[in-house]
């Protein structure tokens, strides 16, 4: 059952109409996918940007360049390499702020060639009850968001999404690959590409919301602790054997089901019960 959304979405015209040229952040996911529409329909001129990188899955950057094309949106293209600094690869509690931070100085980059003066994100009203140490960055550095300043939640964008003909108006939740990995655990590109194409293999199961963290064991090869919807527990009870199966072809020695289920944040909700 979706709210009624007329309250929040004039609020939205309004303020993109109110900023007329913008460089919107785009992740491949629902979010920056609808500020990227709408942005094109009401600023006077705007464009995207989409950062690759061994953090962003695959499948998030293929839909982010399959919107562009789409919706006819001006979209650049950058490379980075973020496990080239020593504080997002030594993968400590804050790693997230520095990774944003890099991301965000891209960003600026790319708006000041383009003369592009607000650079937007798909932030909503709900992401302000989740831990997100990148929050600090996009502060810092007047990284806008809309739809949180103008009070939309996730449920009005994905009707919103769905109703402009987005086609993943109803995907799945995503977060960069590296939030997969628990904090202090050096981050190797090898286990990023791991979990990407096990995740990538179990959706094709129909685990649609799918985490797989990664643990350090003895060997170098890591294992799988696979979190998803208690309400997909019996479809992976009944496909264990090939879910197994797929993640040890991915590379990962053993495998387990986390029985508490899918939880946004669970690495930092860990982190935060180690120190009380």
């Amino acid at each position: 059952m979706f709210p009624k959304t007329d309250n929040h979405r004039n609020p939205v015209r309004n303020w993109l109409q109110m900023h007329p040229d913008a460089l919107v952040a785009l992740s491949g996911g629902v979010d920056s996918a609808l500020l990227a529409v709408l942005a094109k329909k009401y600023c006077n001129r705007s464009a995207c940007i989409c950062v690759r990188s061994c953090f962003l899955p695959e499948s998030d950057f293929e839909d982010a360049v399959s919107l562009a094309s789409k919706f006819g949106l001006e979209l650049h293209l950058v490379d980075a390499s973020p496990l080239a600094d020593e504080a997002i690869r030594s993968n400590p509690e804050d790693r997230c702020f520095f990774c944003k931070n890099m991301m965000v100085n891209l960003w600026r980059e790319c708006a000041g060639d383009f003369g592009l003066s607000a650079i937007l994100c798909g932030d909503n009203r709900d992401d302000r009850s989740v831990i997100r140490p990148g929050k600090r960055a996009l502060d810092a550095n007047g990284i806008l968001a809309p739809f949180d300043e103008c009070g939309l939640s996730k449920e009005e964008i994905r009707l919103w999404a769905k109703e402009l003909d987005i086609p993943i108006w109803n995907k799945a939740p995503s977060a960069c690959l590296a939030s997969r990995i628990p904090f202090g655990t050096e981050i190797h590109p090898t286990w990023l590409k791991r979990i990407d194409a096990a995740e990538m293999a179990l959706k094709t199961l129909g685990l649609n919301l799918i985490r797989i963290r990664a643990f350090q064991t003895e060997t170098s090869t890591p294992e799988a602790r696979i979190e998803t919807d208690p309400a997909l527990f019996d479809l992976a009870e009944k496909r264990w054997y090939q879910i197994i199966l797929l993640c040890k072809q991915a590379g990962f020695v053993s495998v387990t089901l986390d029985p508490a289920g899918y939880r946004c944040g669970n690495l930092h909700s860990q982190q935060n019960r180690s120190q009380d």
